[in-house]
């Protein structure tokens, strides 16, 4: 609705009836240039990884996150990247025993 102000779907109609003009203009000014770089890829990416950071945490050990990412035929750069993280420092105090 934001991006579009000609927006017909339910979410469109909501943001219309609980904002006044004066609200809408505003967000609207602010919405552009906090969008005008913004990647959802890179979001989505993002996600993506940290899900599969918890389910290692979750699996206790690399190779049963592996055969997961296996088994979702994930590419090969989530398989990098959780390679990557469970080397890593940031995951050793995760892996200790509590």
């Amino acid at each position: 609705m934001l991006k579009d102000p000609r927006a017909s779907g339910a979410e469109a109609r909501v943001v219309r009836e609980s904002l006044s003009p004066r609200a809408l203009e505003r967000a609207m000014a602010l919405l552009e240039p906090g969008t005008q770089n913004f990647k959802a890829s890179a979001l989505a990416d993002a996600a993506r990884d940290s899900a599969n950071r918890a389910g290692l945490v979750a699996c206790g050990s690399i190779g049963p996150a592996l055969s997961v990412l296996r088994t979702r035929r994930g590419n090969e750069a989530e398989l990098v990247e959780l390679l990557r993280f469970a080397a890593s420092e940031r995951y050793l105090p995760l892996r200790a025993p509590r």
